[in-house]
């Protein structure tokens, strides 16, 4: 269930607008847009974000009009406010994200894991000599951050992921990535290129009973 009326907008603003002023065109169009949320946070926590980049009457009015609304399949189904945060990330931090659908859901990753993982992956382009490529990768994980993408912990330094979130990520890797959650009973299928398994013997394990033809990074405990 949502929150009710009145702290949801509370947080939307706060996401939306934060230390700016609220002018009352973009405050009627806010609260149109905060309407089509039904009171999930994390809807609130990630449009309120995508709207905060432009303070602009003609942004907030392209996001209150996109298509995406009409893939709604009832009143709380916010996959597609999460879809519309996710096309406005550029294309380099997108493809960072769909890789995190090979991470278990509920999964905590150190900043290490992800920059490292991208890395090795060849996700992380840098044209720029100043910057070093695990720069570029922090850059990529803090844009997910300011997204509301990934929530850091303040105790242990490590990144968490909503598990709807995780769900969108699955669904953007077009199946690229799998983890200990697949069932591999059947094969390997042909798309799949990323695989992380949790333990060492889920690895042993999957390696004697499959051959790896295409090239694919099968990783345990963490990637390499």
């Amino acid at each position: 269930r949502g929150l009710e009326d009145d702290p949801f907008w509370s947080l939307f603003k706060q996401k939306a607008f934060g230390d700016a002023n609220i002018s009352g065109n973009l405050a009627l169009i806010g609260r149109k847009i905060a309407n089509k949320l039904n009171g999930i946070p994390l809807a609130a926590k990630t449009i309120g974000k995508l709207l905060h980049k432009q303070l602009t009457s003609e942004h907030w009015m392209s996001i209150l009009d996109s298509n995406l609304w009409e893939l709604r399949q009832g009143p709380e189904d916010i996959m597609p406010a999460l879809l519309l945060s996710y096309q406005h990330l550029p294309p380099n931090v997108q493809r960072c994200f769909a890789f995190v659908s090979a991470f278990p859901k509920d999964h905590s990753v150190s900043e290490e894991e992800l920059i490292y993982s991208w890395m090795a992956h060849g996700f992380i382009q840098t044209m720029r000599g100043d910057k070093t490529m695990e720069d570029v990768a922090r850059e990529y994980l803090y844009e997910l951050v300011s997204a509301s993408f990934f929530e850091a912990s303040a105790n242990d330094n490590l990144y968490r992921m909503h598990g709807l979130l995780h769900d969108l990520a699955c669904s953007v890797s077009q199946d690229e990535c799998s983890n200990t959650n697949y069932n591999f009973s059947r094969g390997i299928p042909n798309m799949v290129r990323h695989s992380y398994l949790l333990y060492p013997d889920q690895a042993n394990n999957f390696c004697l009973n499959f051959s790896l033809v295409e090239p694919r990074s099968l990783c345990h405990g963490e990637f390499f």
